[in-house]
């Protein structure tokens, strides 16, 4: 399943004390993928890992799903949504409210500062838009309410 997450949330259950089953789970999941941090929780027995990218969080929780048990300890995996993909959803749905708050009349004048910015200031338009995403989101949701 491809995700835009790069988070495993994984839960462990064994005999073992909760302390020595983390570092169990910690290990194996370091010497599995890039991971770049991670939070433990020892009263539920959860650990939150954040790799690199979401192609190693999928591998890693394909590996998990597949094996069930790791160094004697019972596991369950879920993806678990990130930091960047919450904000980036938060992001947009404010910025949505704003493009709807919008007259069709800004939205057209917005369109055609956009053209006329990208046709005189080309590279400056392609940086503009590289830093701040939100510009393509927002052409595009003016150009669907334009076609209604």
């Amino acid at each position: 399943m491809e995700t835009e997450s790069n988070s495993i949330r994984v839960t462990g259950w064994t005999k073992a004390t909760p302390s020595e089953a983390v570092e169990r789970l910690e290990a194996y999941i370091k010497q599995r993928g890039s991971c770049k941090g991670f939070y433990r929780h020892f009263d539920s027995l959860y650990m939150d890992f954040h790799f690199v990218s979401a192609e190693v969080a999928d591998q890693v929780k394909a590996d998990l799903d597949r094996k069930r048990v790791i160094e004697g300890i019972n596991v369950k995996c879920i993806i678990i949504e990130g930091k960047n993909v919450q904000k980036r959803n938060e992001l947009e749905a404010k910025m949505k409210k704003y493009l709807d708050e919008q007259s069709k009349v800004d939205q057209r004048e917005f369109i055609i500062q956009l053209r006329s910015m990208i046709l005189e200031h080309p590279q400056d338009a392609f940086q503009l838009l590289q830093m701040y995403p939100q510009i393509g989101y927002a052409i595009n949701h003016f150009m669907q309410n334009m076609q209604k």
